[in-house]
């Protein structure tokens, strides 16, 4: 449920927001606290994952369970 990280064209770092599981609005909202904790910005995804069915090698290759497509 922690956000994922990823840097924008000028090498600046964010954290993007997938929704989680809806029954668990607590552990939902920790990305956009540690945004803020952290001064970061937040950006939404508008897409619901699982924790672990989403992988991405960082070069633009992504791997996921049928679960989340």
């Amino acid at each position: 449920y922690g956000p994922w990280y990823v840097l924008d064209s000028q090498g600046k770092f964010h954290f993007v927001d997938p929704t989680y599981f809806p029954e668990r609005p607590t552990d939902d909202k920790f990305p956009l606290a540690l945004g803020k904790i952290l001064h970061r910005p937040v950006i939404p995804l508008g897409l619901s994952i699982e924790g672990g069915n989403f992988v991405t090698n960082g070069n633009g290759t992504a791997f996921s369970s049928t679960s989340v497509i």
